[in-house]
């Protein structure tokens, strides 16, 4: 990832001033190599701010497996104290031959670089972060893996507190014998904090990814936001989601938000700097997962510990949804769901990457949430209301929607044909007091026909969207059957609806055509 500031009158200069660069290990995404560029401070009293590699990080796995052994750190030190080696990920006080531990469960229970150890509950989440020299932060979740409560040991100090949460609300009590406080009331915007006896309305903007980049509010109470003086707090990541260091702008008298990356929770009392994401803990710095993702046995070609498939500026993991259309295909599959485009469920991709399986005409959608998981639901599926608009489409929305090349767009030719198969059935079922040979053939012949054509334009515009080898040979089939007799059309949709042919096409779903092709729609005879 290279770096570039913008100046006041919009250019860009490229001084890789956070440049971050990754290598791979393997063919399953662990990561072999991280070099970072960051600004760092020689002491902790400077005011002026210091551009150099921050990280040069090589890592090494025990063999024959995905868990990370160690990880060595060449960067320069940057002087006593070494402030420029450990401004990125930060490595301690650990020597060279310092190792990660694991459970039987894959749990990292033991992390050199940040002197800790940890214990984990029956649905491998840490209850205890022990620092030694009774530093502890111990964590309470109900029977599903909610966080309830945070405790910093130890609590004797006026420093150290418990953290308290309770659907959006959050309460923290300072100290032993300190009184219980509201702190935050969290929103989808933002949040609400105390101010005296009033309160506080903040909000927070976020950038694609869900990742807070700033928070502001009224604080002059004179109804416009005035830069800089009303904003709150502003925060840059690396991909992988590690803050970028500088003099951003932040109201230092007031709590910072802690849900940063992702909107998830930093937690970085004892310099921990981890994030709850609920199924798991994530440290950004090394851009790994403390444990093993559950559903891992749906993707065993890549590392149970990876995040957003190496791909951080694309992918998030905000609460384990299916991560891949391969493993929400098959989640359907296990549990005898029949998915596919004439069958009520179907797998759609959602705004953050993930997959979930919807059925429009029942009204829900089934995801999976890890920070559900319990022991009625070991998996954390969960079954919602989905919010379904008007789905036919007017004349004039048809005549709107087009593509960027001018080509009518598909959407509109696809509900043409499922009003005229509408049209038949009514025809049809009019007929039926009069019913003869003639006419049953010729009803056979209609519906065989619109079968047919419907099946090439449903799969073709599929392929235009998904251009895997899979959707390709059924659009191919498709659009060739519209050339012969309408009852093999019709034996083919017969074929489409029971869920035949997707299992054939399945197989072929993670081959991607070259982007050159799939772009092509008259090879396919189509002509969108």
């Amino acid at each position: 990832a290279y770096y570039a500031d913008i100046n006041a009158s919009g250019t860009a200069s490229t001084d890789n001033k956070y440049q971050e660069n990754l290598t791979y290990a393997d063919a399953r995404g662990n990561i072999a190599s991280i070099t970072r560029n960051g600004l760092y401070k020689t002491t902790s009293g400077a005011t002026c701010w210091t551009l150099g590699q921050i990280d040069n990080l090589a890592y090494t796995y025990t063999s024959g497996t995905n868990r990370l052994q160690k990880i060595a750190d060449t960067a320069p030190t940057g002087g006593a104290g070494n402030p420029q080696r450990n401004s990125g990920f930060n490595p301690g006080s650990a020597g060279s031959t310092a190792t990660y531990g694991y459970d039987a469960n894959g749990n990292m229970t033991s992390d050199p670089y940040k002197a800790i150890t940890l214990t984990y509950n029956h649905l491998n989440l840490p209850t205890q972060f022990n620092f030694g020299a009774g530093k502890t932060i111990d964590i309470l979740y109900d029977h599903a893996g909610k966080k309830l409560r945070k405790t910093v040991k130890p609590t004797t100090s006026s420093t150290d507190y418990t953290q308290d949460y309770v659907k959006g609300l959050e309460y923290r009590t300072i100290g032993s014998g300190g009184t219980l406080t509201l702190e935050a009331i969290y929103t989808d915007e933002g949040r609400i904090t105390p101010n005296g006896a009033a309160y506080r309305y903040e909000y927070t903007i976020k950038d694609h990814l869900g990742n807070a980049r700033i928070s502001f509010a009224d604080l002059n109470a004179n109804n416009v936001v005035d830069v800089p003086s009303d904003v709150l707090q502003e925060n840059h990541y690396y991909p992988f989601g590690m803050n970028m260091s500088y003099t951003w702008l932040d109201e230092t008298t007031l709590i910072d938000n802690r849900y940063q990356f992702s909107n998830r929770e930093l937690h970085n009392d004892y310099q921990l700097n981890l994030a709850h994401h609920g199924a798991r803990w994530y440290d950004a710095a090394i851009g790994r997962w403390s444990s093993v993702d559950k559903f891992s046995p749906f993707a065993p070609d890549w590392n149970p510990y990876r995040y957003g498939f190496d791909n951080p500026t694309l992918y998030i993991d905000p609460e384990g949804l299916f991560e891949s259309k391969k493993e929400a295909k098959a989640y359907a599959r296990a549990n005898g769901i029949k998915t596919g485009i004439f069958k009520k469920h179907k797998i759609a991709k959602q705004s953050d990457g993930t997959f979930a399986i919807e059925n429009k005409k029942d009204g829900y959608s089934i995801s999976q949430d890890k920070s559900l998981a319990s022991e009625s639901n070991p998996d954390g599926i969960t079954k919602s209301a989905l919010i379904i608009g008007e789905s036919k489409q007017t004349e004039a929305n048809r005549t709107s929607m087009q593509r960027a090349d001018g080509a009518a767009n598909t959407v509109g030719l696809i509900a043409d044909n499922f009003e005229n198969a509408i049209v038949y059935t009514r025809t049809l079922g009019k007929a039926a007091e009069s019913l003869t040979e003639a006419s049953v053939l010729k009803g056979i012949k209609a519906l065989g026909k619109l079968s047919g054509v419907t099946s090439a334009v449903v799969s073709g515009y599929q392929f235009l969207k998904d251009p895997t080898l899979g959707n390709f040979l059924k659009a191919a089939v498709n659009v060739g059957l519209v050339f012969t007799g309408p009852t093999v059309g019709l034996i083919v949709g017969t074929l489409d609806m029971m869920g035949v042919t997707d299992a054939i096409y399945d197989q072929f779903t993670d081959l991607k055509i070259p982007k050159e092709l799939s772009g092509t729609g008259s090879m396919l005879g189509i002509g969108f």
